[in-house]
């Protein structure tokens, strides 16, 4: 078929060498080099930074509960649940959509908390982690209120990104959330107060998970493959990575529709080894008119993880929430994946 013949031709095209990762800073560093890049976008008058504010408000907190002893465990002490997440909002750009500040909320999280969740948020949507955090609750705390404050005129962009939250629980069964924004000037607001360092925070979160998961039993059921679904489109995960996919389908949308491959488990073993390492950011192409290819598969938990193709070639962007350069990670499978997902594509149906 001809769609089938120019996807193959595509596929063998030769792919960019990926350019190299970059290196990992502290989190000081990174907070240094954060508030000089908004230091350098200020805006100059306090009432031009009052309306840059106002069109990017992003963020939002609930009232908290008074500090709590945490070696009191005489009450409910009940973690946070999924259906304590506040509801996200709908998407778009109306009013109500931005999470925003509370004014006379208490601007610091009240220490005490036992268990955090994290939440979807304003902006896209993060494949967020099925379970509740309960290691390390204090540092995540102690994270959230050791971040800096903006300075006043902060010029923000207006670009839309991923959003989350993370709900504080309580041993008598309150709760506190706070909401950070991973685009404009990547805010957090803490009550009635705005810091900088939504993707530390973020990154925070995600490190105090695994080191969780680490201590943890494995789950009893693998993920169920049925629910895999290669319409559903990708978003970025919180905190699973491609590396740690349990099982994947191979997703080919051309114009006589969609057609998938079971990945089968020793073909998965090689894509994961191709998978594992840093990831270079290359710039985004959108090519409407290419037969459209993706990886889509479950971790063990039952984290999505969405790996589409750019313009129909073996060049598979990874959705990344961090990205400062808008740019996602591309991932440019070597010559044994290579070889795994050209058969797939051949089986595909």
């Amino acid at each position: 078929m001809d769609d089938e013949k120019w996807l193959r031709e595509g596929l063998h095209e030769v792919v960019p060498e990926p350019q190299p990762a970059p290196d990992r800073a502290t989190g000081a560093m990174r907070r240094a080099r954060a508030a000089a890049r908004l230091r350098t976008t200020a805006l100059v008058g306090g009432a031009a930074g009052a309306a840059v504010a106002v069109a990017v408000a992003t963020t939002s907190l609930t009232g908290g509960p008074a500090v709590h002893d945490p070696t009191d465990r005489s009450a409910v002490d009940a973690p946070v649940a999924a259906k304590d997440c506040p509801p996200a909002p709908a998407g778009g750009r109306d009013p109500g959509f931005f999470d925003e500040a509370r004014d006379g909320a208490p601007d610091v999280v009240p220490q005490g908390a036992t268990s955090a969740r994290l939440c979807p948020g304003n902006g896209h949507r993060l494949e967020v982690p099925p379970e509740v955090l309960t290691v390390g609750v204090d540092r995540l705390v102690d994270a959230v209120n050791e971040l800096p404050r903006p300075e006043d005129g902060l010029a923000c962009t207006e670009e839309l990104g991923y959003g989350y939250r993370i709900v504080f629980g309580y041993p008598d069964g309150s709760r506190y959330h706070v909401s950070g924004a991973l685009y404009g000037c990547g805010l957090v607001v803490v009550g009635a107060a705005q810091r900088q360092g939504a993707d530390e925070l973020l990154r925070e979160y995600a490190a105090l998970l695994r080191e969780q998961r680490a201590g943890a039993e494995p789950p009893a059921l693998p993920p169920d493959r049925t629910t895999v679904d290669c319409g559903e489109g990708a978003r970025a995960a919180a905190v699973a990575r491609p590396d740690e996919l349990e099982l994947a389908v191979l997703c080919v949308r051309t114009a006589d529709g969609m057609r998938r491959a079971e990945v089968a488990a020793v073909e998965l073993a090689v894509l994961r080894a191709d998978l594992r390492g840093e990831l270079p950011r290359v710039p985004f192409r959108s090519c409407p008119e290419a037969p459209q290819l993706s990886l889509v598969g479950l971790t063990a938990l039952g984290e999505r993880v969405a790996l589409p193709s750019v313009c129909g070639t073996w060049q598979l962007s990874v959705p990344d929430p961090w990205s400062t350069s808008g740019w996602p990670r591309s991932w440019s499978p070597g010559p044994a994946a290579r070889e795994v997902l050209d058969d797939l594509v051949a089986r595909a149906r």
